[in-house]
């Protein structure tokens, strides 16, 4: 189950357990009782248990050659999802996008001498963002950036200031709030060049926004850190997946689903890296793929398909994650050979056989 954890002050200082609910738009707005009260335990009918649903895979990308597919990104409306795309055997990475349903990928840009490093959408679907990583003059810098969604263009300066803010995995809210990542600490601009440092110490990466722009997710090592506001007396969540060993929860990546109920994440369970889900209310996380493959972001379509990236192709490639879809079982060493001599041999038994006729002599003369 999550464990949820209240900083009275300043993140970092524990305070009491919660647990968190979801009503209405208000998501992780109710604050349920961790001891009900005995006289009413009779009086409530059992719930029916959760039970999580079962999913199929479908590729989404392909390429020929070394390649590592990450950081998937959905549009705002669902159709198109952004992705970085590294050649193994060349330098740089190139941003690129790709239908939701399937279809060409369209490379944007080709940083050549950088890296990117995390995506997000404008709220309007028109420009992606990203932190740009490259050696300098001085030695490392990284920024942030954006580029048109369509192809040929070039990265652009942030929002058009003069100097693009300094830092790594960018979120952009509704409202146009940037949160990102500047020495491995949250950082909230409120508008123009205003900050606000939410996290002053530890590893934070990955913030991501709710699409009603009221609550900011980010990996707080080992787990998930979620807050509303952006005071130092805010109230800070904290979201870990309990594994029942002596192991630490460890999970990243996190995304909100479009209604912004749930979240999905990269969770380490074991030696695994696999694809949980947090679900609403008091329901466990369940796993989303659970297998001897690695599994590196993950992110919502609007009709619950989630879109990650896994080298269960050999390559990382981007895939689909379907609930109740199957897949189609790959063929067995020796199946075909057998179909077919089983297919042969119904074919001989469905043919007529005509028998030889043979002429007898008439008797008479």
């Amino acid at each position: 189950m999550w464990n949820f954890l209240l900083n009275g002050k300043r993140l970092g200082v524990a305070g009491l357990i919660l647990a968190i609910g979801f009503l209405g738009s208000e998501i992780f707005s109710g604050v349920y009782a961790q001891e009900e009260d005995d006289s009413n335990q009779g009086e409530e009918e059992a719930a029916e248990p959760f039970v999580p649903p079962t999913y199929g895979y479908k590729q989404l990308t392909f390429h020929d050659g070394p390649h590592c597919d990450t950081e998937p990104c959905v549009s705002p409306d669902g159709t198109t999802v952004g992705f970085v795309r590294n050649l193994l055997e060349e330098r740089g990475c190139m941003i690129c996008t790709v239908p939701s349903e399937g279809g060409e990928v369209v490379s944007l840009v080709d940083l050549k001498r950088g890296q990117a490093l995390g995506l997000s959408w404008s709220p309007d679907g028109q420009h992606l963002f990203f932190g740009y990583a490259r050696r300098g003059k001085n030695g490392k810098v990284t920024d942030i950036r954006q580029i048109l969604a369509k192809a040929g263009e070039k990265p652009e300066g942030y929002q058009g200031r003069s100097a693009p803010p300094v830092g790594r995995h960018p979120s952009v809210s509704k409202d146009g709030k940037l949160a990102y990542v500047h020495r491995n600490n949250v950082v909230v601009e409120m508008g123009g060049e205003d900050q606000v440092y939410l996290t002053r110490s530890g590893y934070q990466e990955y913030p991501e926004w709710s699409s009603d722009g009221k609550w900011l997710v980010y990996h707080s090592s080992p787990g998930l850190a979620m807050q509303d506001s952006f005071k130092e007396d805010a109230t800070i969540v904290r979201l870990e997946i309990t594994k029942g060993t002596e192991e630490e929860g460890w999970c990243s990546h996190p995304r909100f689903s479009p209604d912004a109920k749930d979240l999905v994440c990269v969770g380490l369970r074991g030696q695994q890296y696999d694809v949980w889900v947090m679900p609403r209310e008091d329901i466990d996380p369940y796993p989303v793929t659970q297998d001897a493959f690695m599994e590196l972001g993950a992110d919502w379509l609007q009709n619950r398909t989630i879109v990650f990236s896994s080298n269960r192709s050999g390559d990382f490639d981007l895939w689909l994650a379907i609930e109740g879809f199957e897949e189609e079982a790959p063929a067995e060493e020796g199946d075909d050979l057998e179909a077919q001599e089983e297919e042969g041999s119904d074919q001989m038994d469905s043919e007529e056989v005509e028998e030889p006729v043979s002429e007898t002599p008439n008797s008479e003369e």
